[in-house]
């Protein structure tokens, strides 16, 4: 066996854990459906109540407001799948993060193969939940082929733009061994600075300003609203440019928050 099918074959086991994972955790996937189908609802309700017939907030319509709702819930849902398995929080609380470093897969690498795996889960529950609400009503189709396409290259984007957010939670871990505490707040931070909670459009102007500029709205806010339309499609270079300097500058980032956080660990017996 050559060492790139061997390396590659040890990848795909890695790519392949978060699905392991969830098969093996079957209630908890049935507990995420009935929450989501209660948070749909619970949006569709609110929007249907403050909006006027024929009424337009925020650049959107009831429809377009209730569509950006369902699939930015859908969206947000099982984004912390990769958290609970093989994480770095999860090996320096156990004390087997050493085991990181000498394995042949680099903790890199790793960890970018498990939330490649967390991606194609999610893309898959994006997917299936999608073609749910739409079928109901709930969901908008797209307005062309063309703005699906932009949606999805957008959607691709925002989701390797929260694995490198997650990356610099899970790194705190490295300087205060215990992490856990944080990931709540964190969630609920980025569930309100994404859009992913409360549209960004519904924010007064300055507030949109500051925060339609940030990594924050990279991560959900841009790809539902290219579906939805209330970003046109001949804005959608412009924002999907936007979305690509922060994955830039998150990486390069993360890059260098790794080497302190590498520099931390200490293993000691024999």
């Amino acid at each position: 066996m050559s060492p790139w099918t061997d390396t590659l074959r040890r990848a795909r086991r890695v790519f392949l854990l978060v699905f392991f994972l969830e098969s093996a955790y079957r209630v908890e996937v049935a507990v995420f459906g009935g929450i989501l189908v209660a948070r749909i609802f619970l949006f569709t309700v609110l929007w249907t109540a403050l909006y006027q017939p024929g009424q337009v907030s925020g650049g959107m319509t009831v429809e377009q407001a209730i569509g950006y709702s369902v699939l930015a819930a859908i969206l947000e849902g099982h984004r912390d799948v990769a958290h609970i398995v093989d994480s770095f929080p999860v090996r320096i609380r156990d004390g087997t993060v050493g085991y990181l470093f000498v394995r042949p897969i680099s903790p890199m690498a790793s960890y970018w193969m498990l939330n490649a795996g967390a991606i194609a889960y999610r893309f898959a529950w994006i997917v299936f939940g999608a073609a749910i609400a739409t079928a109901v009503g709930l969901l908008p189709v797209p307005a062309s082929p063309a703005v699906l396409g932009l949606s999805v290259i957008s959607l691709l984007i925002a989701e390797m733009v929260v694995v490198y957010l997650d990356l610099f939670v899970q790194l705190i871990a490295f300087w205060t061994i215990e992490s856990w505490g944080i990931f709540p707040v964190y969630w609920f931070i980025i569930q309100v600075l994404s859009g992913s909670l409360v549209p960004l459009w519904f924010f007064p102007s300055w507030a949109q300003t500051v925060l339609l500029a940030l990594p924050f709205a990279a991560a959900a806010s841009t790809p539902v609203s290219l579906y939805v339309g209330r970003i046109a499609p001949s804005d959608a270079a412009v924002a999907i440019a936007l979305q690509i300097f922060w994955l830039v500058v998150l990486g390069l980032l993360a890059q260098l928050a790794w080497r302190r956080a590498e520099r931390r660990v200490v293993v000691q017996g024999g």
